[in-house]
This record gives structure tokens, C-alpha cells and sequence, in this order.
């Protein structure tokens, strides 16, 4: 199996250490992700793919965020 490329950056924040957690519908795609631990990225495409790094965070945390976030309950919590 070769990954596209969303499956090469899942891949590739897997093997960095990160603890990836993909969304799928597609029931091919989650098979795919279930195969993860029969994968690897050799050493020149980790290298590869850390050089797009661009040193951007996407998302911007702040207090008011986090305490909405906290008080958030789902609706069949509060039946």
C-alpha cells in the first residue's frame, strides 16, 4: 500500500509521535487507517514532509474559548 497524501501526513504525525485521530465516512479510507501499523515512511519522506513545516499554528487558543469548550455538554447529557 502507498498512501495519498492525506495518508502520508497521518503516517508521517504517527511516526513523529503524535496521537493522529482521522474522520472518515468512507468505509475504504477507515480500513486504510486501520493499517497503520503495516506502514512506514522511510527516512528521506519524513525528512521530506518535516521541511513543509512552516512554524504556523492553525488554531489560537484563548480563556473565553476554553472555558466554552468546558462548559460544553452534549445534548443527551442534559436529559
Amino acid at each position: 500500500m502507498r498512501a495519498e497524501n492525506a495518508g502520508e501526513a497521518f503516517f508521517w504525525h504517527t511516526q513523529m509521535g503524535f496521537v493522529v485521530i482521522p474522520g472518515s465516512k468512507n468505509v475504504d479510507h477507515i480500513r486504510d487507517n486501520l493499517d497503520i501499523l503495516d506502514f512506514r515512511l522511510t527516512e528521506e519522506e519524513m525528512t521530506e514532509i518535516a521541511k513543509l513545516d512552516k512554524g504556523e499554528r492553525y488554531y489560537h487558543r484563548t480563556d473565553e474559548q476554553l472555558a466554552g469548550f468546558a462548559a460544553w455538554r452534549p445534548a443527551f447529557e442534559t436529559k
